[in-house]
């Protein structure tokens, strides 16, 4: 027998490298213990060596070319390319003593490369305490009793007597055996086999999965328009929004409305100066009377006169107007009027003391429409008038009562060119409304435009129900652009603004759903493009002002993104920097996220009723609902014929149809010739428990020393399933292995192997897996002596890492 030499295991490990295999840490320590003890022949070394670094039968039969091949380049080198000579001998030749020791003489290569060894058996050894102590390696196992594992697990350390070694033995793989006629160990199948079962081939079923799906995608506008849940079934007249609105800050608008004259002359008379009832000496009239009296002192007293100061009062419960009113009294302070205006919810809640004493000579001034239960301390006010929005031709018997103790007038331009006077006029004008104090009611959309008697004030109106809210600032935004888009913007007046808030649709916080619709049906495509661009410049300029995580941030974004999906929708190309935007609202419409349930019914367009600026992307000149916008875009980016979509979808159908047969008729298939050249069905086992008992005998208590038996099933694919058994007091062992992999193993090759403490191997002769096996240790393998094994302890840890 040719001795084996002690190979440089690592030019042996740079090699597996290179050759692809994973080597760890651990695998240089365990090279180093086998090529020290083994004695065998070096062409069989290589079954000792697999184990450690392969874990199935392709990586162990690359593990073998690579090995055959590095030892071929080891002997046709000089002196065998190896580093030493086992037993002391030199392919024949006597030692060298000279050449020993020279080995270790001062300069030699031979000494850094053994210095190096060392130092590499020393970090792996620092290396190992410190995963043991941390955290087990993967080659590490702590089996308890009755657990089972799917891993290869490392062989445990064997305590065996001092000065005692032997070769530490693995698992080779299955090969046929020779009979040597002795008696030997052996495995024996008990019960009824397990019966393989039909089940679809994994790749065709793979295969027709995914050709489905792509092909379903092909023929994405296949699906059905989906119905928002945000659009019960009900009437317009019952529909409410889903959230209580939120405001949303925005910057002042009031630069846009354009000045009138009228207000100008307004403004100038009321600051026109008023006698004060005192009086002071006139000086120069006093000098010239004088001279005139030659010399004779004649005084002259002249009365006292003063601007008069104003105090506002703006009721800002009432939609738009108190807005309205606040840009009037900011006109009359950019006019030098003196005026101071606050804003009441409730006069009754009015601190009457503090301004009486700050602005007890001022003229009261009180703008809304309150009603005739005014607070008495208004009283103590000589000159106080009412500013009611109400017009003169509406008013009644509230109108009445109240003129009897105020100055009263209506909103209109007419009527405030009276203002000045009212103050300084002593005659009670008392109007003659009609009975019982009724107003005018506008229900439907065709009275109102009657009432603004004007199409571009009607398009005005329209385009501001685009926000779900009554804003002061979108108002006046989406009025000017509109007007100017239309060649009117002198017409955003006053007048025309208080004319809007008589309506009755702005004295809340938003437009009734119903009108609010039937005014978006209105509004033509061209003005309902421009107000939605400067509505979306307004949101914009918002967000300087908002913080990121705030709620109305969050409201703001929302209306940006339905701006410009809709702006996206009617030109992708022209407004194709608004596509983020777009998909975004198009993920808020799929997740039903939009709570303003009037935008999502005027843009899904149920029954096609109106016209939106939403186009088909398919053919642009049509309209479309928001659905099948979403839809056919979606197909667009996909492919464009619709004929190829409608094939694709066939397609689809059709394999989704033959997955479904195989599910049912799989049994049917099986053996049919077409299964055969297709390979749709497979008749294969599953992965099933198996039990092994074995019986613990004389023999078995003379091979096992410890009180421990190491069962380990290295099954046909070399996946190994260990269990760690305590023999202590017991007649049989019985060691459940559960979910074994019997899944394409060759028919003519054996199940598995069971071997014992990692060293006894007992091959399993039968080719067909049994539920249960019967372990019979006998004959000639009772004179072995397995190693000790025992459960490897973990460390105490302290207490906070045991958490």
């Amino acid at each position: 027998m040719t001795p084996v030499a002690d190979i440089a295991f690592d030019d042996l490990l740079q090699e597996l490298k290179r050759a692809g295999f994973a080597i760890t840490m651990q695998d240089p320590i365990e090279f180093a213990a086998i090529f020290s003890r083994y004695t065998g022949e070096r062409a069989d070394l290589k079954y000792w060596l697999a184990p450690i670094v392969c874990r199935n039968r392709e990586e162990q039969e690359r593990f073998y070319a690579v090995y055959d091949h590095f030892v071929e380049e080891a002997v046709s080198r000089p002196n065998g390319g190896l580093a030493g000579k086992a037993d002391g001998a030199t392919d024949g030749k006597p030692d060298d003593p000279a050449r020993k020791r020279s080995w270790f003489a001062a300069g030699s290569p031979l000494r850094n490369v053994f210095f190096w060894y060392f130092m590499l058996f020393v970090l792996a050894a620092l290396v190992r305490v410190l995963i043991l102590m941390s955290a087990p390696h993967h080659h590490q196992y702590v089996i308890p009793e009755g657990t089972v594992t799917d891993t290869v697990v490392e062989t445990p350390v064997a305590r065996e007597p001092v000065g005692r070694h032997r070769p530490v033995l693995v698992a080779k793989p299955f090969a046929p055996s020779k009979d040597s006629g002795e008696l030997r160990s052996l495995i024996v199948a008990t019960g009824k086999p397990i019966e393989k079962e039909n089940s679809i081939d994994s790749s065709f079923f793979g295969r027709m999965l995914v050709l489905g799906m792509a092909l379903l995608g092909l023929s994405v506008s296949f699906f059905p328009q989906m119905k928002s849940k945000l659009v019960p079934r009900v009437g317009l007249d019952q529909l409410e929004g889903d959230d209580t609105p939120i405001e949303i800050p925005f910057h002042p608008q009031d630069r846009l409305i354009r000045p009138m004259p009228v207000l100008s002359r307004v403004a100038k008379s009321l600051r026109q100066r008023v006698a004060t009832g005192h009086y002071r000496l006139d000086i120069h009239e006093t000098i010239l009377h004088s001279v005139r009296s030659y010399g004779m002192l004649s005084p002259v007293y002249a009365a006292v006169e003063r601007r008069p100061e104003y105090l506002v009062l703006i009721d800002r419960t009432q939609g738009i107007y108190p807005d309205l009113f606040r840009w009037l009294a900011e006109l009359f302070i950019d006019e030098l009027v003196s005026v101071n205006y606050y804003f009441f919810d409730d006069l009754r809640t009015i601190d009457f003391y503090g301004l009486l004493e700050r602005h007890s000579h001022a003229r009261l001034l009180i703008m809304g429409d309150v009603n005739n239960e005014l607070p008495v301390e208004f009283l103590n006010w000589e000159e106080r008038a009412i500013i009611t929005p109400v017009p003169v031709s509406e008013w009644g018997a509230d109108e009445t009562a109240l003129a009897r103790r105020y100055k009263l007038l209506s909103a209109d331009v007419g009527q405030l060119a009276r203002l000045a006077d009212l103050f300084t006029d002593d005659e009670v004008f008392i109007p003659r409304g009609r009975e019982g104090g009724e107003r005018r009611s506008m229900r439907g959309v065709e009275e109102v435009r009657q009432w603004m008697d004007n199409e571009d004030l009607f398009q005005w109106v329209c385009a501001a129900a685009l926000y779900p809210t009554i804003e002061w600032e979108v108002l006046i935004a989406v009025g000017a652009a509109v007007l100017q888009d239309r060649k009117a913007a002198h017409q955003l007046t006053y007048t025309n603004l208080l004319r809007i808030a008589r309506t009755g649709w702005f004295d809340a916080k938003t437009i009734p759903p119903a009108i609010r619709i039937e005014l978006l049906k209105k509004l033509e495509l061209s003005v309902e493009i421009v107000a939605r661009t400067a509505l979306l410049a307004l949101l914009k300029s918002s967000e300087d002002v908002l913080a990121v995580d705030s709620v109305a941030y969050g409201e703001m974004m929302r209306q940006v993104y339905t701006q410009r999906f809709v702006l996206y929708s009617h030109e992708p190309r022209k407004h194709s920097g608004f596509e983020a935007e777009a998909r975004k609202f198009m993920s808020l419409w799929q997740k039903r996220a939009l709570p303003d349930l009037v935008t999502v019914l005027y843009l899904q367009n149920p029954d096609a009723g109106w016209d939106t600026p939403v186009r088909s992307p398919e053919h642009p000149s049509r309209p479309a609902s928001a659905d099948r916008f979403m839809q056919e875009l979606l197909a667009l980016r996909i492919i464009n014929n619709p004929r190829i979509r409608a094939v694709s979808r066939n397609a689809a159908m059709i394999c989704f149809f033959l997955l479904f047969l195989l599910i049912l008729f799989k049994d049917a298939v099986q053996p049919m010739s077409i299964n055969k050249k297709l390979s749709m069905v497979q008749r294969d086992y599953g992965s099933n428990p198996v039990s092994v008992v074995i019986p613990v005998n004389d023999c078995l208590r003379g091979m096992v020393a410890g009180k421990w038996l190491l069962v380990t099933l290295n099954n046909y694919d070399n996946n190994r399933y260990s269990q760690l058994l305590p023999m202590a007091g017991k007649d049989s062992l019985v060691v459940n292995f559960g979910d074994i992999t019997m899944a394409g193993k060759d028919p003519g090759k054996p199940c598995f192997q069971i071997i014992l403490n990692n060293e006894l191997t007992i091959n399993c002769l039968t080719t067909e897996f049994f539920s249960r096996y019967v372990l019979r240790v006998q004959g000639v393998d009772c004179d072995s002596r397995l190693r000790i094994v025992e459960p490897v302890r973990r460390p105490n840890l302290p207490h906070s890492d045991q958490q």
